[in-house]
């Protein structure tokens, strides 16, 4: 299972930096990207997932069979690369009035039970600290858990 969640990983990830575009929360800003391992590392001393971090085999062949550039994204009809299920997210209107995001957020890491400990100040996902940013990730937790 190890193979197919990396060629999905890797391809629409490879899909996502060829369309352009940024995050949901900043839809205009590019996006940087820096692959771990162009090529697999046959050679490299350690256990076997240290040597195969890599989109291509020493022998320059493809790891998985996604596309890498537009072209093949294009002729591949521009689909995410598998898995079947797809992800989807749910994030904050920065147009939305702020009391209205607030009544949602309290909504959603209240009544609403969504896991709002991770943008609890000192938690892993404080920063950014704005009322778009915690409303966004206590809206994609209320949406996950009810999708």
């Amino acid at each position: 299972a190890i193979e197919p969640n990396a060629a999905a990983y890797n391809g629409n990830l490879v899909q996502r930096v060829l369309a352009g575009g940024g995050t949901p929360l900043r839809p205009n800003n590019p996006i940087d990207v820096y692959l771990f391992a162009l090529f697999n590392e046959n050679q490299k001393p350690g256990p076997a997932s240290e040597r195969n971090y890599g989109l291509f085999y020493p022998n320059e062949q493809k790891v998985y069979d996604i596309p890498l550039t537009a072209e093949e994204v294009e002729a591949d009809g521009g689909q995410p690369v598998a898995p079947a299920a797809a992800q989807t997210w749910c994030v904050a209107n920065e147009a939305a009035p702020k009391e209205k995001l607030q009544e949602a957020l309290d909504y959603a890491c209240g009544e609403g039970g969504a896991d709002c400990r991770p943008i609890q100040p000192g938690s892993t996902c404080y920063d950014p600290d704005s009322l778009v940013a915690h409303a966004s990730y206590a809206f994609n937790s209320y949406y996950q858990m009810k999708a």
